[in-house]
């Protein structure tokens, strides 16, 4: 569990830094009337302010979602143990037994909806702390 959220918040963390800094120079590179208005149109000062921002939403929603993807998948994914190999198994099968999980959710959805979840609080987040800074 610390592993996880320890890299989601450093995928976070990297994102909010380096994404920013990338479509700026993008921007800069091609150099056209967009760009040049884009840039032109907020303060370095406000530039700094809205990269920490979106850097700590950033880092929040990869932590949350870490998190959330090992909540639903130790309580709501299906486990199965497998009589045959003697291992953990992600799907039931003929030498399977159940030992924990409800099963409606399999490994792949719950990546899916703890990333679905995650970047919609994020994203609704962002808004009200950018319009307040």
């Amino acid at each position: 569990l610390g592993a996880s959220a320890a890299g989601g918040m450093l995928m976070g963390l990297l994102h909010g830094v380096f994404v920013p800094g990338g479509i700026a120079s993008l921007m800069l590179l091609f150099n056209n009337n967009l760009a040049s208005s884009a840039l032109s149109a907020i303060s370095p000062a406000q530039l700094g302010r809205e990269v920490l921002v979106l850097t700590f939403v950033g880092f929040m929603g990869g932590f949350g979602g870490s998190l959330l993807d090992s909540l639903l998948g130790a309580t709501v994914q299906a486990t199965y143990y497998d009589d045959e190999t003697k291992k953990i198994a992600k799907r039931s099968g003929p030498t399977t037994t159940k030992v924990g999980g409800w099963g409606f959710l399999s490994n792949e959805m719950v990546n899916v909806v703890s990333t679905a979840m995650s970047a919609l609080v994020a994203a609704l987040l962002a808004r009200p702390l950018l319009n307040w800074i």
